[in-house]
């Protein structure tokens, strides 16, 4: 068969939820190669995604308002492939990526001949279903046996680059309440870092259990590292003021001990998360290890280390 008459082609090819992705994971999910590729023969079909190739032309459709200029850096890699098999994988992994902006509904990805172009010439096309800007979304929680009613309000990709800022108001039936503002900015600068900021206040009324309600206001900012196969690391920075006060007549804790203090602190998250769904997993691994240090600044110092694990193993069975 001629070398010219190929073409692939890539569609809903998927991860699940949060699930860490390889190369090698990647061309079993697309169904495009075996997990490991056979010694290619003359009558094997699989030998043809060993053809060269040439990316010489980029299609882009469905992109109202997300910048082009995004879209080809994540095919950036894609674009130098040398044959199909190449194409064909780096293609499956930037459509993961596109998805994990969270700004798509669906991302599809298709390869053909350029009939312009030279011997092994070949075009690709990417298809794109944007999500809406705007999601709204409201709950209600109970919590230290107080009623809460809470309201969600997102909005993403307004200026055409991912970007995405959310606010979070949540308003209890005694006296607490909290509101949350935050925003994020992924390829921050064209590199594979996550920018985030956010302001926030919250009340808690804790009379009924510790007899004292407790207020905080703040800002966080940080940068974290897109997920990968091998985990995401974010740094942040926290600054917060915190005003205890005490119900007249306490016997539970000594009133000398409310007033105001200032938090300063630094935290390092590492994250790893194989897991097919992050509510009710069924299959996969999570190892999250959170270090917060107090003290740069402000008058609240400690050092705090947090270690989270959960694993679920879809085949295991009760006996």
């Amino acid at each position: 068969m001629d070398s010219c008459s190929l073409a692939i082609e890539i569609r809903d090819v998927r991860a699940p939820s949060h699930a860490s992705l390889t190369r090698k994971t990647i061309r079993a999910m697309a169904g495009i190669l075996p997990r490991e590729p056979p010694v290619p023969t003359d009558n094997d079909p699989i030998a043809l995604l060993r053809v060269p190739c040439n990316v010489t032309k980029v299609a882009v459709a469905g992109n109202r308002r997300t910048k082009r200029a995004l879209i080809e850096a994540e095919l950036s890699s894609s674009l130098r492939s040398k044959n199909h098999e190449e194409l064909a994988v780096e293609l499956a992994l930037a459509s993961q990526r596109l998805e994990d902006l969270d700004i798509f509904k669906k991302v599809a990805c298709e390869v053909d001949i350029d009939p312009e172009g030279e011997k092994d010439a070949v075009m690709v096309s990417v298809k794109l279903q944007e999500k809406g800007t705007h999601t709204l979304s409201t709950g209600t929680y109970m919590q230290g046996g107080e009623g809460n009613v809470e309201v969600s309000w997102t909005m993403r990709n307004m200026l055409g680059n991912a970007e995405k800022v959310q606010s979070n108001l949540s308003v209890g039936h005694k006296t607490s309440n909290s509101f949350r503002l935050e925003g994020s900015q992924p390829l921050f600068f064209g590199s594979s870092v996550k920018m985030n900021g956010s302001i926030f206040q919250s009340v808690a009324n804790l009379v009924k259990h510790s007899s004292f309600t407790e207020r905080q206001r703040g800002i966080s900012f940080g940068l974290a590292s897109i997920p990968d196969g091998d985990g995401e690391h974010e740094i942040s920075y926290e600054g917060a003021w915190r005003t205890v006060k005490f119900e007249k007549g306490s016997l539970v804790c000594d009133p000398s001990e409310g007033g105001d203090s200032f938090k300063s602190s630094i935290r390092h998250v590492f994250n790893h998360d194989t897991r097919d769904d992050t509510r009710v997993p069924s299959s996969g691994f999570l190892f999250r290890s959170t270090a917060e240090l107090a003290g740069i600044g402000g008058d609240v110092k400690f050092l705090k280390n947090v270690v989270d694990v959960q694993a679920r193993d879809r085949d295991y069975k009760m006996r």
